[in-house]
């Protein structure tokens, strides 16, 4: 049980130093919005396709929020840099992230996609 609370303590201990490692607020702030715009938007479209079956979580399970992590990863490692270059870079794509992740759910809440979701992937051909 010991090592379980130890392990469970570095863990936090971790990801505060990692989140909290930004000098900025700004870089803060968009990475912390980014990564909130990332999960929203994997989660609202997991909602819109349906839950996934068993199977579907142990074959895509792995890969489902990974690539959302890499990007988080290499972002935060973008707005730590000492290089301006490369904190401007990375402050832009959280940027595009964050816009296009607003921009799906504005179009998600004002559509009502929810309910015509299966009237809208639907293409019917023209007589």
């Amino acid at each position: 049980m010991t090592s379980l609370r130890r392990t469970r303590a570095c863990v936090s201990t971790y990801a505060e130093t990692f989140v909290f490692s930004l000098n900025s607020t700004i870089a803060q702030g968009l990475f912390t919005a980014c990564a909130l715009a990332l999960i929203f938007h994997k989660a609202t479209v997991i909602f819109l396709y349906a839950p996934p079956t068993t199977l579907e979580i142990i074959l895509y399970g792995p890969f489902l929020f990974t690539f959302d992590f890499l990007t988080l990863v290499l972002l935060h490692r973008g707005l730590a840099s000492r290089y301006r270059g490369w904190q401007i870079f990375a402050g832009l794509f959280c940027n595009v992230i964050i816009l296009c992740s607003a921009g799906f759910m504005s179009f998600y809440l004002e559509s009502n996609t929810e309910i015509n979701w299966g009237r809208s992937v639907e293409v019917l051909p023209v007589n």
